[in-house]
């Protein structure tokens, strides 16, 4: 939905809804949070440190090697370029032909 907006620099009924819905999801579970005492130790104190463990989760087989996770990613971020070029269609047409 996201990358459909952001191409076609419009915004949709159906579009708008799926935020109020996404944002009320969001607000419940901000209102039903719960905090543990024992889990404090697991949280970021810096956003290098989230960083950090994101990388190393996003490389897990090697997570001895966080670096690894851009090259796991990198499938995502061409499909994501490819779509925002402006001449493309549609991916099936393109691998059809």
């Amino acid at each position: 939905m996201i990358l459909r907006t952001i191409k076609a620099h419009t915004i949709t009924r159906a579009q708008i809804l799926t935020i109020i819905c996404g944002l009320a999801v969001v607000a419940l579970g901000l209102a039903v949070k719960v905090s543990v005492a024992d889990h404090e130790k697991y949280q970021a104190k810096s956003f290098l440190d989230f960083l950090g463990a994101m990388l190393e989760n996003l490389s897990w087989p090697l997570s001895s090697r966080p670096a690894m996770a851009l090259l796991f990613c990198m499938p995502l971020a061409i499909t994501f370029a490819s779509y925002l070029r402006r001449d493309f269609k549609n991916l099936r047409q393109r691998n059809l032909s």
